[in-house]
């Protein structure tokens, strides 16, 4: 198996096994701890899929469609533009290693990649992340 779709089962795995587990009966640090880490999770989730969805022109070439986003759409119920916005992000990556790398190890979120790879406001990129 792909080491990617490993990644994504074991994700899966991760989650399902704490589906049950009730938040409200956390410390507060452990609340704030596991906050931080799931939204810097969130942006890792991101980066990948884009990444992933930006090299996979064959996938929409293979069902007759403009693109992997319009494919995607359809098998996940995703808006179109939502998926368009994401293959956007993973070909923007592409050109902005910087970037990229702070959204993959979570440092960056992925509104604020966007908002520096539309030109917008500088987000600063955590050094030594």
């Amino acid at each position: 198996m792909h080491p990617i779709i490993e990644c994504a089962a074991d994700l899966r795995g991760a989650l399902k096994d704490v589906a049950s587990v009730e938040p409200a009966f956390m410390t507060t640090g452990d609340k704030q701890a596991a906050l931080v880490a799931l939204t810097e999770v969130r942006s890792q989730l991101d980066a990948m899929t884009a990444r992933v969805l930006a090299a996979s022109d064959d996938v929409g070439e293979a069902h007759g469609l403009r693109d992997a986003a319009a494919w995607l759409a359809v098998q996940t119920r995703t808006t179109w533009r939502e998926t368009r916005r994401d293959l956007a992000l993973g070909r923007a990556l592409e050109q902005h290693p910087e970037i990229a790398a702070a959204l993959t190890s979570g440092a960056l979120r992925t509104e604020q990649a966007r908002g520096d790879l539309r030109g917008g406001r500088r987000s600063p990129l955590p050094r030594g992340r």
